[in-house]
């Protein structure tokens, strides 16, 4: 019975000895990564709700302009706001009668215009690139916590088989010696060690302490009138000066929606997760935090949508520029 009892004390050693080095999971080095973020370059935006462009149903658009440009060009010049700079160009090159004098005040409006393009598709890439920073930083502690689990579950894989042949072994070697009662107990000691292995693996997650005090996806999810992290012209393309889906929703709103439906953020019944998701920052698991980096990256992609018009816009004002060098 001596020789039983020091094979169960070894097993029960090692199930500690392993249990007890996984644990713990190393995050010295990524903790300046996971308190504070280096993805802010900008200072917050500042501006109030008469800043923002009015909406169409507010001030219609100018027939002068519906007439020459489409609808991607007309609703990225009300969000940029440069309607009244491109139809007073729009009338300096309907005009017949323009001499060289008037050409070149032309050609430097257009200038004035480009400039205004260039600096609103700037202010989309600046947003994207700081969304783009805080996506990457998610995914990559994610990735970390994953191959660390990774890691564990390998170790303590090796512990149960190890232990289970160690078992095995004693087992056949008490009845070949005729001790039946020590064999049995043998194997139940295998047993138990291998299940409480085994339910480690099953149940090991690390959580960490992750915080975004600059919140991209709150933003989005509250929806209000004004945004500090959104310039005025962005903000005002995702909340109505953009093209709206099928039913009827702002690309906001349609992002928004989209996070209910397949992300199940409700309202009722998951305010642990809209909290933290939607909050400062809060206990992530790795899942969770590949999660918030898929919502950032279909911000991203929703804000990145402004260039396309902003992109029509251009062409069109080009050729419309080209009308003014053939007089």
């Amino acid at each position: 019975m001596k020789v039983l009892t020091l094979i169960k004390q070894v097993i029960f050693l090692g199930v500690v000895l392993f249990i007890s080095s996984c644990k713990t999971t190393e995050l010295k080095g990524v903790y300046a990564t996971l308190e504070r973020s280096v993805c802010q370059q900008l200072p917050d935006y500042q501006y109030d709700e008469s800043e923002l462009p009015q909406s169409f149903s507010e001030k219609p658009i100018s027939t002068i302009l519906s007439d020459i440009f489409s609808e991607e060009s007309l609703r990225i010049m009300r969000a940029i706001q440069v309607e009244d700079e491109i139809e007073a160009f729009v009338l300096g090159v309907q005009d017949s009668a323009v001499n060289i004098e008037q050409q070149l005040n032309l050609l430097m409006q257009m200038e004035s215009i480009q400039w205004k393009l260039q600096q609103a598709s700037l202010e989309v890439s600046a947003t994207a690139a700081e969304i783009d920073c805080e996506e990457e930083r998610a995914e990559q502690i994610a990735g970390y916590l994953l191959n660390s689990q990774s890691s564990r579950e390998t170790r303590l894989t090796v512990a149960a088989i190890s232990i289970g042949a160690v078992g095995a072994l004693s087992a056949v070697a008490f009845l070949s010696a005729g001790n039946e009662l020590a064999a049995e107990w043998i194997g139940i000691t295998t047993a138990l060690s291998e299940v409480v292995l085994a339910g480690f693996i099953f149940f090991q997650k690390t959580n960490v302490m992750f915080y975004h005090q600059r919140n991209h996806l709150a933003e989005m999810w509250n929806g209000n009138k004004t945004s500090s992290l959104f310039p005025p012209s962005v903000w005002y393309y995702l909340n109505g000066g953009s093209s709206i889906s099928r039913e009827g929703l702002t690309l906001r709103e349609e992002l928004v929606a989209r996070w209910k439906r397949f992300n199940r953020f409700d309202k009722e019944t998951n305010q642990q997760e809209i909290a933290l998701y939607f909050g400062d920052g809060g206990k992530y698991a790795a899942e969770q935090l590949s999660n918030r980096s898929n919502l950032l990256d279909q911000v991203e992609s929703f804000v990145a949508l402004m260039k396309q018009d902003l992109s029509v816009l251009m062409s069109e004002l080009n050729a419309l520029r080209e009308s003014l060098n053939d007089k």
